[in-house]
């Protein structure tokens, strides 16, 4: 698959970073300090352009949308656990809700769910006018 290449640099641990800046104050700083000479582990070919920022599980899972119209889900080592087509591209950073699904938006205004394994758990179409730029929101068991 020819494309975009995203690289990360991790630093060592379970540092999760659920949606977008990290928490809902939208903060964006690490609980940790990073390493002092950070080095390249592994390069990860998503096949088209990535707007949105990953998002980190508890597991290290990595997940991050791309405007080719899919939400990857990428392993601490750089493998590909799966990828789900949205059918429509994800601009803005999916996030990772307390049951350890991901929900993401896509350009056509539509919520998606899918569980940690990939599989869609359910998919809501706004009506209207209507094309997700931004990430959601979530509150206790509201998506906003």
């Amino acid at each position: 698959m020819s494309g975009y290449v995203c690289s990360f640099l991790l630093i060592i641990g379970a540092h999760t970073w659920p949606m977008f800046q990290k928490d809902i104050q939208h903060l964006g700083r690490a609980d940790v300090i990073g390493p002092p000479a950070p080095s390249l582990l592994w390069t990860f070919s998503l096949g088209a352009i990535s707007s949105s920022s990953p998002v980190i599980a508890e597991d290290g899972t990595i997940y991050i949308g791309t405007t080719g119209g899919f939400l990857f889900a990428i392993d601490p080592e750089g493998n590909e656990k799966w990828r789900f087509s949205t059918g429509t591209p994800v601009n803005a950073s999916p996030v990772i809700l307390d049951n350890g699904d991901i929900c993401c938006a896509t350009s056509a205004g539509e919520l998606i769910n899918v569980d940690a394994s990939g599989d869609e758990q359910w998919r809501f179409t706004a009506s209207g006018q209507f094309g997700a730029s931004s990430s959601p929101i979530v509150d206790g068991s509201r998506i906003y």
